[in-house]
């Protein structure tokens, strides 16, 4: 998926570190997934660094939840990787 994708074509000078935030009682996601493909999984976490870490990213792929709308609205300097759901993208540069 995205994450693949993003981690293949990612700067031969940059390291790069997925991280995945999520809550242990989700009914969608299975973590070993994540895991499987070395991200950094955090189940329950503070949403306050979970939104300063989208905020900093170089790569944001948000989330079929809103949660990580407001923090893809806010990075300006980051690539956004929209996943389609109940919204059209919110801005036009949203991949």
């Amino acid at each position: 998926g995205l994450i693949d994708f993003f981690s293949k074509h990612a700067p031969k000078d940059k390291t790069v570190q997925c991280i995945v935030f999520s809550e242990s009682h989700s009914l969608v996601e299975n973590f070993d997934v994540f895991h499987q493909r070395g991200c950094h999984v955090i189940l329950d976490g503070d949403p306050t660094l979970a939104w300063k870490t989208m905020l900093d990213a170089n790569v944001l792929i948000t989330s079929l939840s809103s949660f990580s709308l407001v923090p893809a609205l806010l990075n300006t300097q980051g690539i956004i990787a929209y996943t389609p759901h109940s919204n059209k993208p919110l801005r036009p540069h949203w991949k």
